[in-house]
């Protein structure tokens, strides 16, 4: 399928989703399609149907069932939910704590989705013409546990990652896909080296961990759970005062256009579809300011001639 028609499928799929209905009966279709699916079809639809797929279940996590949870969201769809922008660590904590009440049930879906994860044979990207899977990124990951290796040796692991969640000279992945190779990359060893480090008897003192946090703010707290990345959790189970920490300080990044159009669209889609260019066009206008760029007001517009509401192409493609 050529970008054309996939930019065709990709309008008549945003109408589609605008209302939680709508989204609810597309995520069915291809959730009766999907789990019964091959890898080989994740890859074969990867930028179109599994796409939607995956950001549909992404968008419901909460949403899903124990066994689906597992099975599907980490044990298929990781990679993608990275790249289509999720947090997907900043998930795990909120489905655990949602779904799973009690600290068996958190134990138990955690070991589960640990094993899966850690053998998952699912699509990553390619690199040099072979096919990269997310166990074999797991192992270039477990090579950081090795003293030995110099700090350029790391950096090249590090550097072959990027390559090969980010191919190269892509028209359709580079329409659809964050361009933020370091960040999700970077992400993506966070959350093996999460699996790898936090073992199922200690993820609900984890997740009570991160819960604490979070009353002291969630960005705080999300980058407090990601020091995983750097040491085993080491959780002291005694009562204990948490200290109020200031936040630290963070960089505004800017999206790109695309990337704000999919946000956009996703905290615009509740609600009545009149109101829906309203929402939109004021979403946009806080943006604007935000990031100090009049052209975000632009990208949503009036066109006089198909007399409806639709997004600049034009300035999406920038």
């Amino acid at each position: 399928m050529d970008i054309k028609n996939i930019v065709q499928l990709e309008s008549q799929w945003e109408d589609v989703i605008l209302t939680p209905t709508g989204r609810e009966n597309v995520w069915m279709y291809l959730h009766s399609y999907f789990q019964t699916a091959t890898h080989n079809d994740d890859v074969k639809f990867r930028l179109t149907l599994f796409r939607w797929y995956t950001d549909l279940t992404w968008r419901r996590i909460t949403m899903l069932s124990n066994d689906d949870f597992v099975k599907i969201a980490i044990g298929r769809q990781v990679s993608l939910a990275l790249l289509l922008g999720f947090d997907v660590l900043k998930e795990i904590f909120s489905y655990l704590s949602l779904r799973c009440p009690a600290d068996e049930d958190k134990i138990q879906v955690y070991s589960k989705a640990k094993d899966v994860f850690l053998n998952s044979g699912a699509y990553v990207g390619e690199l040099g013409g072979k096919s990269f899977y997310l166990k074999d990124v797991i192992v270039e990951v477990k090579k950081f546990e090795q003293k030995r290796l110099s700090t350029l040796e790391k950096a090249e692991i590090k550097a072959k990652i990027v390559k090969i969640l980010f191919p190269k000279n892509d028209a359709i992945f580079n329409k659809y896909i964050i361009s933020e190779p370091t960040k999700i990359a970077g992400m993506l060893v966070e959350l093996i080296i999460f699996f790898l480090e936090v073992d199922a008897t200690q993820i609900h003192l984890v997740v009570e961990e991160y819960n604490k946090e979070v009353e002291v703010g969630v960005e705080f707290a999300i980058q407090q759970v990601q020091n995983v990345s750097k040491k085993v959790f080491n959780i002291d189970t005694s009562k204990k005062e948490i200290p109020q920490q200031k936040p630290p300080e963070t960089k505004l990044l800017k999206p790109t256009y695309s990337q704000l159009r999919r946000d956009v669209n996703r905290t615009t889609s509740v609600g009545p579809n009149e109101e829906r260019p309203a929402k939109i066009n004021a979403e946009l206008d806080r943006l604007a300011t935000e990031f100090n760029d009049e052209k975000i007001r632009e990208l949503f517009y009036f066109n006089e001639q198909s007399g409806k509401f639709e997004w600049n192409e034009v300035l999406l493609k920038q």
